[in-house]
């Protein structure tokens, strides 16, 4: 830029090296001609249908999907100077910089969106009704999880995702562990004839709050919704970003609290919630602490199997929130998670002092062949290195 030009052109008068210097250092401090032009075009009635306007990225801020040439980008209908691009690379900026607690605001925003209008309105959700219903807010954790990996990977993280979603690489033991609820409805029906009690009649267990009973509907929902709606977040997206960090067992914990408070407006408009006792709460969220270590170690015992831990949670739910399963077998189902979850704690610090680590502690080895399920990185581009397992335990 040569400032000499135009000043001795305008006032006559020699030009410094003093006057050089000054000018060329705080010339970019001027309102530029994209300003004023930004300025101008937001001055005139209707000039935002459609606007289009020179773009505004900042440096290092442009997403990896947003338009570099240069040329023009439209904005929304009715958006001024103040919604613009750089307003979105910002938040998407916020959203890299914290992925796991974007992740839980969203999940709460898209779940609770489902559920509260429901509580406004006074509808109470029953065993057998397909209607009101507060299963759709169940894909609340799911879609949260996608779109924060959309925005934080892109797609080839999104498509890493998917992938782990539908893996099933479980052995003999993590098989056996996805569907133990069953061994426990089973252990809790004999415990019925022991003490000489009824056993509730076969259709009752299909009938579940907020799906129709149909046996056939009330699977397919219970998987999708209940199974992959919830456990596709939970563990797929929180506890796998966690633990890389604090290790299975806090990020069970951190991932068990953020759980549990996501639960607080079902006890406004589910029928079997709203009977609980205000005692019976801290044993509900001492209940939810125990799920999450079991889970915890049914997913890394998978190898990071989205499936595995969603085949636990199902079955979970025909052996405890059924109409079947209320009173006495869902007692008994929820004591033995409680106690399976103290077992698996006390055998993973024991197998730690012997430095073996468990899945509950030192998380997961990671195949060569999944490192771009879990590391996801651009195509034509080889990982720089293995890791050998996640948390604690693995690097």
């Amino acid at each position: 830029m040569d400032v000499t030009l135009p000043w001795q052109a305008l006032t006559g008068k020699p030009v410094t090296h003093r006057l050089v210097f000054t000018l060329r250092t705080y010339t970019h401090l001027m309102p530029s001609s994209e300003d004023r032009t930004r300025k101008a075009v937001d001055r005139v009635p209707g000039a935002h249908e459609p606007s289009r306007v020179p773009s505004m990225w900042p440096d290092g801020l442009r997403p990896a999907g947003a338009r570099t040439s240069p040329g023009l980008t439209a904005l929304p209908r009715g958006c001024g100077g103040r919604c613009n691009e750089a307003m979105i690379a910002r938040f998407a900026a916020l959203v890299r910089r914290r992925p796991v607690v974007s992740f839980f605001a969203l999940a709460y925003l898209l779940s609770w969106g489902w559920w509260v209008p429901i509580g406004v309105a006074g509808g109470v959700v029953r065993g057998g009704d397909p209607w009101p219903t507060h299963m759709p807010g169940l894909l609340g954790p799911l879609l949260a999880a996608v779109a924060v990996t959309a925005v934080t990977g892109g797609r080839a993280a999104v498509g890493a995702y998917l992938r782990r979603l539908c893996r099933w690489r479980a052995d003999r033991r993590a098989t056996l562990m996805a569907f133990s609820p069953l061994a426990m409805l089973a252990a809790g029906l004999v415990a019925i004839l022991l003490i000489e009690q009824d056993v509730p009649p076969w259709p009752e267990y299909f009938v579940i709050s907020g799906l129709p009973s149909s046996v056939l509907p009330m699977l397919a929902g219970l998987i999708v919704l209940n199974g992959f709606g919830e456990e596709g977040g939970w563990r797929g997206f929180a506890q796998e970003h966690l633990q890389r960090r604090h290790g299975p067992v806090r990020a069970a914990v951190i991932t068990a609290l953020a759980w549990a408070g996501w639960h607080a407006p079902l006890f406004v408009i589910l029928a079997s919630f709203r009977g609980f006792d205000p005692l019976v709460l801290p044993g509900f969220f001492l209940g939810m602490a125990a799920g999450a270590f079991v889970l915890a170690q049914v997913y890394n015992t998978a190898g990071g199997g989205v499936a595995a831990a969603a085949c636990w949670h199902v079955t979970y739910n025909l052996a405890s929130a059924t109409a079947a399963a209320s009173g006495t077998l869902a007692a008994i189902t929820t004591t033995v998670v409680m106690v399976w979850a103290a077992i698996l704690l006390v055998m993973a610090y024991r197998a730690a002092r012997r430095r073996a680590p468990s899945p509950l502690l030192g998380g997961r080895s990671i195949r060569p062949d999944d490192v771009d399920d879990v590391f996801p990185v651009p195509r034509g581009r080889p990982p720089d290195a293995v890791p050998g397992g996640l948390g604690k335990g693995g690097g």
